[in-house]
């Protein structure tokens, strides 16, 4: 297997104000539709390194602590085919 290019995409240069709407448009266009509501009064720090391979995308997220959320609604009307594994390596989190 072999992928084609990475993209890079990370809140630390955009300002505090808009880093929900930012991250929320990177993990659209790159993972899958989500909402990313306001839950912490920390600052979101993110970052995502997506991988685009010939049979397979792989993405890399690395972020303090943030809600994301995805409703039915958001999983219908997104027509890219997928399968969600998440491998969390460090901090505590969940996925129902």
């Amino acid at each position: 297997m072999s992928f084609s290019g990475q993209v890079r995409v990370s809140t630390r240069d955009i300002d505090l104000m808009s880093r929900h709407h930012y991250w929320e448009k990177a993990v659209n266009q790159y993972v899958i539709h989500i909402d990313c509501p306001v839950s912490s009064d920390s600052p979101l720090e993110a970052e995502l390194r997506h991988s685009h391979g010939d049979i397979i995308n792989v993405n890399y997220i690395e972020a303090n602590r943030h809600s994301v959320q995805r409703s039915r609604i958001d999983i219908d009307e997104d027509s890219r085919d997928g399968f969600f594994v998440c491998l969390m390596t460090k901090g505590n989190g969940y996925s129902y």
